[in-house]
């Protein structure tokens, strides 16, 4: 990831997730997706996002982080060939267990270890996470991150980036359509309805445009 600053304003800055940034990508996730983590760390959901950091998706290294003020207000996870760390089930249900109990690990890892293509080929990149602090929401942030994802992906000769959306999430796949992004195909997930309040994901795929 360039050390360069991606995409800067008078007040926001988009850069490259840094180690320091773990606890405010955890309060941005678990407030973005409030419901949904919620579903499965119930009052403890900063908590459990921050476990699933260090451990199913500690691809967030590769992430871009939205900062306004010097505040941490919204990331995208991105995903390239190659990057994802290999951990194993067994060490990860430990560590889940460890944090969060018996309970709460089982559903972190029946609800959430899924997220996108574990390992895409070397000309697509994955967009796994794109989340805005609700504080933060309807100031174009998310539409920069996607911008600099582009960017991103750019830079590493990436011809094409994809995503999940959940269906009920109507507002995300708007902004996704307005940038490019269209429907590839989507998929039941009716084990999803009870708990977080979608039944289908749609997949979406968008060219990386030429700079």
């Amino acid at each position: 990831m360039p050390e360069a600053r991606l995409h800067a304003g008078p007040h926001l800055l988009i850069r490259p997730a840094a180690d320091a940034d773990l606890a405010g990508l955890s309060r941005v996730l678990s407030s973005a997706f409030s419901r949904l983590y919620a579903g499965v760390f119930g009052n403890r959901a900063e908590d459990g996002v921050r476990v699933l950091l260090e451990t199913l998706h500690d691809d967030w290294r590769q992430a871009l982080v939205a900062e306004v003020d010097g505040e941490v207000a919204g990331t995208v996870f991105l995903l390239f060939a190659g990057e994802r760390a290999r951990w194993s089930r067994a060490a990860v249900a430990r560590r889940l267990v460890e944090a969060l109990g018996g309970l709460r690990a089982l559903g972190a890892l029946l609800a959430l270890t899924w997220l996108g293509e574990a390992r895409p080929p070397a000309r697509r990149g994955e967009i796994h996470l794109l989340a805005v602090d609700p504080r933060f929401q309807r100031r174009g942030l998310g539409r920069a991150l996607l911008e600099a994802a582009f960017a991103e992906a750019r830079r590493r000769q990436v011809s094409e980036l994809r995503l999940w959306a959940a269906g009920n999430n109507a507002a995300a796949r708007a902004l996704y359509r307005a940038c490019g992004f269209r429907v590839r195909g989507w998929m039941p997930v009716p084990g999803c309805g009870p708990l977080f309040g979608f039944w289908t994901m749609y997949r979406l795929a968008a060219p990386v445009p030429e700079g």
